[in-house]
């Protein structure tokens, strides 16, 4: 039987979205909430997805966990941090909340202007390009500094295909 707070948050999204979801990231908390549940545990464990190995490799690639299949999901853990503003310490998901989502939502990925120095320093452009080589010469110590540079801005543009809960307190 599948575990009733899911089915029941699963049905708040595709009331609530203009497209079924068929991926869930959990925060660590929620995640661990979720799966002490011994039915979801059973469930789980006895039904292996068909790419499973593939999508465990793609997952890590990206800083995520592939934690199984359930209930027409892709069950994931995202792992990534981030200092705030006041530099303190935040995981880009949080622990108590679950992001459901559609792998069939229209989405882009744009990119902003980077503003760049000219080689003299006295003035500025802004340029309008996904990514940008930049380098630089450092005197004290020696040295060839080269970066890329670019300014991603994911832009959901069906944004009732995702949907936000927060499920442990």
């Amino acid at each position: 039987k599948p575990n009733v707070q899911f089915v029941a948050a699963q049905e708040t999204n595709d009331k609530n979205g203009d497209i079924m979801s068929d991926i869930c990231i959990m925060g660590r908390d929620a995640f661990t909430a979720f799966f002490s549940n011994a039915d979801v545990k059973d469930q789980m464990k006895a039904g292996k997805f068909p790419d499973e190995d593939r999508l465990t490799r793609e997952a890590r690639d990206l800083g995520a966990t592939y934690r199984g299949f359930y209930s027409g999901h892709e069950i994931y853990t995202y792992n990534g941090w981030y200092k705030d503003l006041a530099g303190n310490l935040q995981t880009l998901v949080p622990v108590n909340k679950v992001l459901w989502g559609s792998r069939k939502a229209y989405t882009r990925l744009l990119f902003g202007a980077l503003l760049v120095e000219s080689t003299n320093g006295q003035s500025a452009n802004l340029i309008a390009v996904d990514k940008y080589p930049d380098s630089w010469v450092q005197k004290n110590p020696i040295g060839i500094n080269v970066r890329v540079r670019s300014k991603p801005l994911p832009v959901p543009h069906q944004t009732d295909a995702f949907y936000v809960q927060q499920v442990v307190a």
